[in-house]
């Protein structure tokens, strides 16, 4: 505190945002026991992070029909980091991905039908074997997008 000031009032928002974020971490984790934590943290990962984890933590080759469901699987990560004596809350964050955050253009493209996501294409001049390449919704979307900005920027004028 400077002169009786708030600290608030005298930080920028980033900083006053990172205090809160900070805070709030320390009560959960002074309010939250362990166990639950580790098992809230288990289930937010997906299906293919658990599935990761859960082979590093040393499943056989029995065991991996018995994990074919979220509870269980969660279960299985439980209960084997606990024999192995692992700490959860330090390994998970080793086996989240980042969320890809979609855009509105991303939003508006993807209600559209696949059909008309392909006479998008064949508009913007991708040729037909391309299009045919683009297996996946999110793969014509992206290719679209990248069609759209290289049509819309404009192109550096190399002459002097």
């Amino acid at each position: 505190m400077f002169f009786g000031a708030p600290k608030w009032s005298l930080q920028s928002a980033e900083e006053n945002k990172s205090d809160m974020d900070d805070r709030l971490e320390k009560f959960y984790k002074e309010t939250v026991p362990k166990k639950e934590r580790d098992s809230i943290s288990a289930r937010n990962l997906t299906k293919t992070e658990q599935q990761k984890l859960i082979i590093d933590l040393g499943i056989t080759n029995k065991e991996i029909k018995y994990v074919n469901d979220e509870d269980r699987r969660v279960n299985f990560i439980l209960k084997r980091a606990k024999e192995k004596n692992v700490d959860l809350e330090k390994l998970i964050p080793k086996y989240e991905t980042v969320k890809e955050i979609k855009t509105d253009q991303y939003k508006k493209l993807e209600k559209l039908t696949k059909n008309k996501q392909q006479e998008m294409l064949l508009d913007l001049g991708i040729t037909n074997r391309e299009i045919k390449n683009t297996t996946t919704e999110d793969a014509r979307i992206k290719l679209i997008i990248k069609k759209l900005t290289d049509k819309y920027t404009p192109k550096q004028n190399t002459n002097k």
